[in-house]
């Protein structure tokens, strides 16, 4: 009952406001700083200025629309982006699946006068307040902003590579090939600093790659491609080098060269650090030009060509958490020593109840495979006099623990406790709504971004 006037609350909140304001955090580029947005309206192409924070948060622009006119949906784009390449939409900026605001779907949703959106996927994680799509219900400009002094430069992808020190490679002109459509590549040029190396930049995000292929420019036919495991001979699987996840990427696909500066290999967080053991990879997002350059061993009568073994090397990495969220056991690597809380052996873990007092616990775990991250997942137990228990805080009536996922067009969503839930389609139609104890599938008609509400919390989908 309690959450049914809360939503009635907000409904009429949003029926007696005269207006909606839409604030946004623009990524750290300086085209999107030094100028305000420009909203596009996707009905009618209509483009508005957004205006500067005025309360001083920079980085925040905002615009204001009344009740009646608020568009159905939008794209954002840099002031200096005529040509309306690389917007921002429902999943941020730089998305190769650009997807419209829904702007007349979040002012319901947001069930007040504003609504609060984080382009820039790193800062969203900076406050509890805002979820996973970079959205918030609250002002969140004062935990979130840029500050002023900071010195930002135009967008730039960046791929820089190293050629492999064998003789079919070392006068050669490396060109990066689209994983995803071989008739899109790009000739890289040399590096006039440092021996061996070759760069290309793309100054739109739409037209840089997901993931790559090296070739040899002599190489007409494309049949010898480099991918992210390297350049050996030998077996080597064909995996393609991934580009998203850093603004420059340094690839060294030689396996003969260890590239890795000591002092960059650690990444820590909260309490925790995590310090390289995956497979070492064959690419960097530091600089790693100036200690790794180009030797030509293959020239010296000793050389031996390194051959690849095909094994993968991968690690468990995991945190031990209390039942009320409080880290106990920072994160580290699963191994085989039994004194340990969580023991990897022969493919799978055990968790070690005689090292946790009597108890209910939360393990956190991710796996790196190939230098790759994989999503993280999460095991529920408790211990009593050492035995383990998996699962037990799922089975309290008094904690609700839900998922929501999508198996092709059918959206699964899963609860431990009752609770009701909605589904609605991108421009904000409602296709289903129940209640659900156990799991509930709902199918949908098309492929698209779908929203389901479970409880007090959204979810977004792209179901494809």
């Amino acid at each position: 009952m309690k959450k049914v006037v809360i939503l009635i609350s907000f409904a009429i909140a949003f029926l007696q406001a005269e207006s909606f304001t839409f604030y946004l955090l623009v990524p750290g580029y300086k085209e999107w700083l030094e100028s305000p947005p420009v909203i596009k309206n996707l009905a009618n192409d209509e483009l508005v200025s957004m205006e500067e924070d005025a309360d001083g948060y920079h980085g925040w622009f905002h615009y204001t629309w009344e009740k009646n006119v608020i568009p159905d949906s939008v794209l954002i784009y840099s002031h200096i982006d005529t040509l309306f390449l690389d917007p921002i939409g429902m999943n941020g900026f730089c998305s190769k699946n650009v997807s419209p605001l829904m702007m007349k779907m979040l002012s319901v949703i947001a069930g007040s006068k504003s609504f609060f959106f984080i382009a820039n996927s790193e800062y969203a994680e900076m406050t509890a307040e805002v979820d996973e799509g970079g959205f918030a219900y609250f002002d969140v400009r004062p935990d979130v902003h840029y500050a002023k002094e900071t010195s930002f430069t135009y967008y730039s992808k960046k791929l820089f590579a190293l050629v492999p020190d064998y003789k079919e490679w070392i006068q050669e002109t490396p060109v990066v090939v689209d994983a995803e459509n071989s008739s899109k590549f790009w000739e890289m040029l040399p590096d006039e600093e440092f021996n061996g190396w070759f760069s290309y930049s793309w100054s739109h995000c739409s037209e840089s790659p997901k993931s790559i292929y090296l070739y040899k420019k002599t190489d007409s036919l494309g049949i010898s491609p480099i991918g992210a495991n390297g350049f050996a001979y030998g077996e080597t699987e064909l995996v393609p080098l991934d580009l998203q996840g850093s603004e420059s990427v340094y690839f060294y696909p030689d396996l003969n060269y260890d590239c890795s500066i000591s002092e960059y290999e650690c990444y820590c967080g909260g309490v925790s650090c995590y310090c390289g053991v995956q497979e070492p990879a064959t690419w960097k997002n530091y600089d790693v030009r100036s200690v790794c350059q180009l030797e030509k061993n293959c020239l010296k009568d000793d050389f031996e060509p390194y051959y690849y073994s095909n094994k993968k090397v991968f690690a468990l990495l995991y945190r031990i958490y209390s039942s009320k969220g409080e880290l106990l056991v920072p994160e580290k690597e699963m191994t085989s020593d039994s004194n340990d809380v969580a023991i990897y052996e022969k493919g799978s873990f055990t968790i070690n109840g005689k090292s946790l007092p009597n108890g209910d616990y939360i393990l956190k775990y991710r796996q790196l495979s190939y230098g790759r991250e994989m999503a993280e997942r999460v095991v529920y137990f408790s211990v009593n006099n050492g035995a383990v228990v998996m699962d037990v805080l799922k089975e309290r009536k008094n904690i609700a623990l839900f998922g929501v996922k999508n198996i092709g067009k059918t959206i699964q969503i899963s609860s431990t406790k009752l609770q009701p839930y909605t589904v609605l389609n991108a421009i904000g139609q409602v296709l289903d709504r129940g209640k659900v104890n156990g799991t509930a599938n709902v199918m949908v008609p098309n492929s698209g971004m779908y929203f389901v509400k479970v409880g007090s919390e959204i979810h977004r989908l792209n179901v494809r």
